[in-house]
């Protein structure tokens, strides 16, 4: 007899910082504005004659921790005290502390090619910087999330004393990027729908130090401009090169100039998905999931997964309109309305499944 196993964790609700800072943040609009976030995070082992059990951990050398403990279901309080955890835990095995991990600000990844984890994440733009690079690199620390997981695969022998592990493929079989919905206290009906701003890059290796990028998820794979001509003084007008009111200024030009950001979109494979193909692997069999995996374990190997959670600046939320120098209404949706953006909430969900082992 073949049984399923699910196993989930959640993330606790992370507030996402203010960013008074922010350039622009003029009457009520600001350039990449988010706020309130809640994540979840789920895995899912699949078991034949119950004598296998996929197991996880958030990894670090601390392993004295709670959070740090290999456990069946990873709790929200496991990773609401991992993210609050003092920096004097900061080896976390090959991912870097995430001290400040209820607060998230606007980032960007600039140009990202499909199959891609953006390697540094950018700041919001500055008034009449149109550089990226001047914008300065976001961190771990204060901006996004990195949640490095592992993963194992338990074979239940009876011995406790030296238990055995088994070499599996591990497949990311769902992803759920959606707005929170109705709880008591928060009408969403007033807020973005931040759900197509969220991205989930995965990489994943057995060395901690030289993970392999699996994929950036998204509720589309349509690609996003990272470059636009903004209105950061939030005068009605597109921002102008720097200078004065009798000199010819050109419109800036925001971020990487005709450069898109892909990402993998979060929906099911279809059940004949080869085993090259990238993106949410199809487990409707247990003992045959249709999608590539993100990587293995073996009998003496553990999977490292990284997760960085963020929010993408350049996505479209607003409908908000600046006059160009022709004196006409042109779309800059990346600038988002804070009233609608302070208070959303969001969930993000995050599946691991292993394949069955044939009956024997």
């Amino acid at each position: 007899m073949k049984t399923n196993t699910f196993k989930k964790a959640t993330i606790a609700t992370m507030a996402i910082a203010m960013g008074a800072a922010i350039a622009g943040s003029v009457s009520g609009t600001v350039a990449w504005y988010q706020y309130s976030t809640r994540s979840t995070v789920a895995y899912q082992g699949a078991a034949a004659h119950c004598t296998e059990s996929v197991q996880v951990r958030i990894r670090a050398n601390n392993d004295t921790a709670e959070w740090a403990k290999w456990k069946q279901d990873l709790l929200a309080s496991d990773i609401a005290s991992y993210l609050s955890t003092a920096a004097d835990d900061a080896t976390t095995q090959g991912a870097g502390r995430t001290v400040a991990g209820n607060k998230l600000t606007p980032v960007t990844s600039g140009e990202l090619a499909a199959g891609q984890v953006a390697a540094n994440l950018y700041k919001n733009p500055i008034y009449q910087y149109p550089n990226m690079a001047d914008w300065g690199v976001a961190s771990a620390t204060e901006d996004y999330i990195i949640l490095p997981l592992e993963i194992r695969v338990l074979d239940v022998n009876g011995n406790e004393a030296a238990p055995s592990y088994l070499a599996k493929n591990i497949y990311i079989s769902d992803v759920t990027l959606q707005a929170r919905a109705d709880h008591s206290g928060y009408d969403h009906t007033q807020y973005y729908d931040m759900s197509s701003a969220l991205r989930v890059g995965v990489s994943a290796g057995t060395d901690a130090s030289a993970l392999v990028d699996y994929a950036t998820f998204a509720t589309s794979a349509s690609a996003v401009n990272v470059y636009g001509k903004l209105d950061l003084n939030n005068n009605g007008k597109l921002d102008r090169e720097a200078g004065y009111e009798w000199d010819t200024r050109e419109e800036v030009m925001y971020g990487v100039n005709t450069k898109t950001a892909v990402a993998t979109a979060n929906t099911q494979l279809a059940s004949t998905a080869t085993a090259t193909t990238i993106g949410v692997a199809n487990d409707s069999d247990a003992s045959s999931i249709k999608g590539k995996p993100i990587g293995a374990t073996t009998a003496a190997l553990t999977l490292k997964v990284n997760l960085k959670i963020y929010l993408e600046g350049w996505t479209e939320l607003s409908d908000k309109k600046a006059k160009n120098s022709s004196n006409e209404d042109v779309d800059i949706k990346s600038i988002w309305d804070i009233a609608k953006a302070n208070g959303a909430e969001f969930n993000v969900g995050i599946r691991f499944s292993a394949e069955a082992h044939n009956q024997h």
